[in-house]
């Protein structure tokens, strides 16, 4: 159930079917001109026009992007636009290295207290698994740790609902660093997301309709190194023992959620390369 304030009934004046035309719906009240939200008589249904800044950012994130052949399939990779210098703003004597080990340090803590460190690390596993992270050798260790590289934080989300995968781990770009976390020196792209109040209609004037969803929709876009060596993640090496002290560092080789440019980059992926 939704409940929303201020609400104001308008003829839907949307293009396609004259069905449109002949239903009353109900929209949140714009907070601009007091009508409703991308369908307001004064803005004549227009999408507000995206800042210079923010095409700029939207042009960074698409260029960023390649295509590339791994394990012989064809995939789509970003090239992770950084805005600055990365080998200066990330040098290694500016590393967060210590206060990130500190993190997954506490982040294990609690999931021992919890009783739910063996489900976090098989969740884990699977990423390794499927490609999507991979951890150093202890040569790659040293030679990301005497470079410029950034750590992101290690978190998890509980879904209690589901059957298959109540905790997930997440990757949280936006962990403190000297030089600004990552999060703030990627470009964060103009808001390309379908239009809420759109797909809501939808649903409502059809007589049937389909949900689906893509399965670690984030998880199937590249990174390269750049990407990846900035968001280096500690983890202990024997993740079942409370008492452990050996971490060991992987990074991401994916896109990740907690990535400011991960909803840009997904829509400029779908809507360039795969459903133009």
């Amino acid at each position: 159930k939704v409940v929303t304030k201020n609400i104001y009934e308008v003829p839907a004046m949307l293009e396609g079917d004259d069905i449109y035309d002949k239903r009353i719906l109900k929209y949140n009240l714009c907070p601009e001109h007091q009508e409703t939200v991308k369908k307001c008589v004064k803005c004549k249904g227009e999408i507000k026009q995206a800042t210079i800044e923010e095409e700029l950012e939207y042009n960074m994130i698409k260029d960023s992007v390649i295509k590339v052949i791994i394990d012989g399939s064809p995939m789509l990779q970003s090239n992770y636009p950084i805005m600055g210098d990365p080998a200066n703003l990330f040098k290694p004597e500016l590393s967060n290295s210590r206060q990130a080990l500190a993190k997954s340090k506490s982040l294990f803590n609690k999931l021992h207290r919890m009783g739910l460190a063996a489900e976090f690390d098989k969740e884990i596993q699977k990423s390794v698994e499927e490609k999507h992270i991979r951890f150093l050798t202890p040569e790659e260790e040293q030679d990301l740790l005497q470079n410029w590289h950034c750590f992101s934080g290690l978190t998890y989300s509980i879904k209690a609902s589901s059957s298959t995968q109540k905790i997930r781990p997440c990757c949280d770009s936006s962990v403190w660093h000297p030089s600004g976390s990552l999060n703030s020196h990627l470009p964060l792209g103009t808001n390309l997301l379908n239009d809420m109040v759109h797909i809501l209609t939808q649903f409502r004037l059809n007589v049937h309709a389909i949900a689906v969803d893509l399965h670690r929709c984030y998880r199937s876009m590249k990174s390269n190194w750049t990407g990846s060596r900035l968001r280096a993640t500690w983890y202990p090496s024997d993740p079942n023992d409370p008492k452990c002290s050996d971490y060991r560092i992987f990074i991401y080789e994916r896109v990740s959620y907690g990535d400011s440019l991960a909803a840009c980059l997904l829509e400029v992926m779908m809507r360039l390369h795969i459903a133009p």
